[in-house]
């Protein structure tokens, strides 16, 4: 929830997370960025991640240390390591995510993406929330460390 804010996929509190659609950074700025020593490339304010090329290109190593810095900003005691693992993770995930919206808007219609899939994605995910909030009930309830499990909630 936390990298979907910072990429700023949701105008709304209320809004679903699959009406957002995820873009990758310009293949122009990360060219520049990658040749050069004097560009940007992706800052807090402009989150974008380089889905074109690997996890492990420049750019997006960038992204990920921003990632670390915003998020140990809002949650001082979180480990550092373990943000940082997770966000490599889930940059992955995204990676694909990334390409499965590419491919369904490549044969439809951006306009066109059907509302079962969204409900799809919807339901799936409101069942990941349930079985991530079900691991952490029986973890608290057994006395278990909850630092991994709130990260990945997060």
């Amino acid at each position: 929830m936390f990298a979907f804010r910072l990429m700023k996929r949701s105008k709304t509190p209320g809004e679903r997370m699959n009406q957002a659609p995820i873009f990758s950074a310009p293949s122009r700025a990360v060219e520049a960025f990658n040749n050069s020593t004097s560009e940007r490339g992706p800052t807090a304010l402009n989150f974008v991640l380089d889905f074109d090329n690997s996890p492990k290109s420049r750019w997006n190593i960038k992204a990920t240390q921003i990632f670390i810095q915003q998020y140990l900003q809002a949650y001082p005691g979180a480990d550092r390591g373990a943000v940082g693992r997770a966000f490599s993770t889930h940059l992955v995930y995204l990676k694909k995510q990334y390409q499965q919206y590419a491919n369904r808007t490549s044969r439809q219609g951006v306009q066109d993406i059907d509302e079962d899939e969204a409900g799809r994605i919807e339901r799936a995910r409101d069942s990941r929330r349930r079985g991530v909030r079900h691991r952490l009930r029986n973890r608290r309830s057994k006395g278990g460390s909850l630092t991994r499990l709130c990260l990945l909630d997060s």
